[in-house]
């Protein structure tokens, strides 16, 4: 074990590589990510009316800023007094910065006051205007949210009204060209959630790289080396609850970090602590994090990794706290009802009578009134085990039958679990059963399809043949002239593309009917999908002079299905209307939130009569154009109907006269559970 540490350093070395990848990106995104106006006015409206307060004060120094009720107690005014004044001696603090440049004007637009220095509105990061009427009533009900319901003032609200300023503006205006003062307009403009973007990238890049090589090391090397060896032994449900929580607040803490070095925060910190190399030691800190946290991420995808390597029944019995329960109750189980029908039970029950013998024995005690009550007690204790004994054995003959049943290849009839003592036994025979029918369904559809393909597809595969064994014949002669051969090249190129695209058709479908398929959900706009995909096939759209007219609903429309398989249903519906819809009209493409489901629907009419069933266009090998001259293989639907419900989606056609209608619905995120 001690050979394979190198392992564990290896990881951390390459941790450690990624995190210093990381910080390059540092110096180029350092001042690009500032407050806009909505996060500063975010941040600023708390303070604004005492802003507004203080500098009505400098212009009326009479102006008082509340007005208390009668019959006021004077600790009540004192305590409002107090804060109100703490508040707006920190207002004039705030004033104090020369990155918060201030107006006020009267309704005329005649200045009343206005900061030493007040850039051009062009010129400005932010740039607000609060106004306020004849009454005092701001617009924008800034007092109304920031004053009366302040904290400290909430409970003595009903005390006094604040006296609002009349007639008035006051202009706030934030330079964009802003001074590195280090006071709080600097520190609000240079937040550290205005990195908060940069480093869920960087933190998602870096995790699926480190990923990436997870994966790739053998999981037996990496079980051989600390830490991952004490990782595997401890149990899954504590892994789950130290791993969520420590990624949680491990990922919150890098983007404090991440933004406040950026920002420029840490280091500006660290220099008010007379820290001379405050830089190199702040890049120190955040490759340390760095590292700590891609590590931690490699451990996750470790743990994952040796679930699937363990196997993940084994792991849930061997290692999970839930299966060590399960494990010993079973054992309890066992342990009270173990018993050996193949053996001579006899032995056994006469040692059970004997103890109850002796227990009879007891109530010999009673005198001969006992004695009788024992003998009594005896028989009726014998042929009641006896009784029970035959009703094991009927059970044991039972099950042998049902095992007679399914060596004699009778499937139709279910196996029923009616025996307490032989329900594991003839669950299993149940379970062989129906994996024998299962398999004899496997192999009877297999032979279907062998079928189809023979029947139907033979055409199809016959004629990409034909072109190529005819052209190629061509190209061995040597007469034919340079151009006619290049001709003769780009058609044989064409039939081998065409004979690919159905036998790359034919392999979907039947690993979808198999189920040999794997689906990698994620959450996904499906009307932004529908749209990505029309885009991309707008030129076959364009060739057949079809006109889209598209409805799109207003809000995403969140589902949960497999992205790659999503885009093949839609590219075959638009190629199939590319193919098929009659020129020069239009088609329409509507996508509907329903609530709980998205439906998506496609019109356009046909170029040829519709003389098929629309349940059996959807079936594989069959095609609209039952000449089979034009190019396809006729599993264009039947893949989108297979794609559609194996993503627990549905696939309707609706045929009307030449109208073509398709009609798909999925469940929405909320409501979709997949397993």
């Amino acid at each position: 074990m001690k050979g394979k540490k190198w392992i564990s350093f290896l990881v951390v070395c390459i941790c450690a590589l990624v995190s210093m990848g990381i910080l390059s990106f540092y110096d180029r995104v350092e001042g690009n990510a500032k407050s806009t106006h909505d996060s500063l006015e975010r941040r600023l409206e708390e303070e604004l009316p005492y802003v507004a307060m203080a500098l009505l004060r400098e212009i009326d120094p009479d102006y008082e800023a509340v007005r208390f009720h009668e019959d006021v107690s004077d600790e009540v005014k004192e305590e409002v007094d107090y804060y109100i004044n703490r508040r707006l001696t920190y207002a004039r603090s705030i004033l104090q910065d020369e990155n918060l440049q201030y107006r006020i004007y009267d309704e005329k637009g005649k200045t009343q006051l206005q900061s030493k220095t007040y850039v051009s509105e062009k010129e400005a990061l932010f740039d607000e205007d609060y106004e306020f009427d004849e009454n005092g009533a701001s617009l924008d009900s800034l007092y109304v949210s920031y004053l009366y319901h302040d904290a400290a003032l909430i409970n003595y609200s009903s005390y006094f009204d604040f006296y609002l300023p009349q007639d008035l503006v006051l202009n706030i205006r934030v330079p964009s060209d802003y001074v590195k003062n280090n006071l709080l307009m600097q520190t609000l403009i240079e937040d550290w959630q205005n990195y908060a973007p940069f480093s869920a990238v960087m933190i998602l890049g870096a995790s699926v790289l480190i990923l990436l090589v997870m994966l790739v090391v053998p999981c037996r090397l990496l079980k051989e080396s600390e830490p991952f060896v004490t990782l595997a032994k401890i149990k899954g449900e504590l892994l789950i609850i130290g791993y969520s929580t420590l990624i949680s607040l491990g990922a919150l803490g890098i983007f404090v970090l991440c933004g406040c070095s950026i920002g420029g925060n840490f280091q500006t910190m660290l220099k008010g602590l007379g820290m001379i190399n405050s830089k190199g030691l702040l890049l120190v800190v955040n490759v340390i994090a760095w590292t700590l946290y891609l590590y931690l991420v490699a451990c996750t995808v470790f743990s994952i990794k040796y679930i699937f390597h363990f196997g993940f029944v084994h792991y849930l019995k061997e290692r999970t706290v839930i299966g060590w329960a399960y494990r010993r109750l079973g054992d309890a189980m066992n342990a009270v009802s173990e018993i050996d029908l193949a053996q001579n039970a006899d032995r056994k029950l006469l040692k059970l009578m004997l103890l109850h013998g002796l227990l009879i024995a007891l109530l010999c005690f009673f005198f001969v009134f006992g004695a009788v009550l024992a003998f009594v007690y005896v028989l009726v204790l014998f042929f009641w085990c006896k009784r029970k004994l035959q009703k094991i054995q009927l059970e044991y003959e039972g099950v042998l039958q049902q095992a007679h049943q399914i060596a004699s290849s009778d499937f139709k009839e279910p196996i029923a679990v009616n025996s307490v003592m032989f329900s594991s036994l003839q669950a299993e025979l149940q379970g062989v059963q129906i994996g024998f029918a299962h398999a004899v369904e496997e192999e009877t559809r297999s032979q279907n399809m062998k079928t189809e393909l023979i029947s139907n597809v033979s055409h199809d595969l016959k004629t990409p043949l034909t072109g190529i064994m005819n052209y190629a014949e061509l190209l061995q002669q040597d007469s034919i002239p340079d151009a006619q051969r290049i001709a003769f090249s780009k058609q044989l190129h064409l039939y081998a593309k065409r004979l690919q695209a159905l036998i790359d058709d034919l392999f979907e479908v039947s690993k979808v009917n198999s189920g040999d398929i794997s689906l990698d959900f994620a959450e996904l706009d499906l009307g932004a999908l529908v749209q990505q995909v029309l885009a991309e096939n707008m030129d076959l759209f364009e060739q057949n002079q079809l006109e889209l007219i598209g409805h799109y609903p207003e809000t995403p429309c969140m589902v949960l299905l497999d992205g790659s398989k999503t885009y093949r249903i839609f590219e075959n519906l638009f190629s199939n209307i590319g193919k098929y819809a009659l020129p020069g009209t239009r088609v329409y493409l509507d996508v509907e939130d329903l609530g709980h489901e998205v439906r998506v629907t496609l019109r356009n009419i046909a170029k040829e009569a519709m003389h098929f069933n629309p349940d059996e266009i959807t079936e594989r090998f069959v095609r609209g154009d039952r000449s089979r001259h034009e190019e396809g293989s006729g599993l264009g639907l039947a893949i989108i109907k297979s794609f559609t419900e194996v993503q627990k989606g549905s696939f309707q056609i609706i045929l009307d006269g030449d109208l073509f209608k398709s009609v798909l619905v999925f469940a929405k995120v909320d409501e979709k559970s997949i397993v």
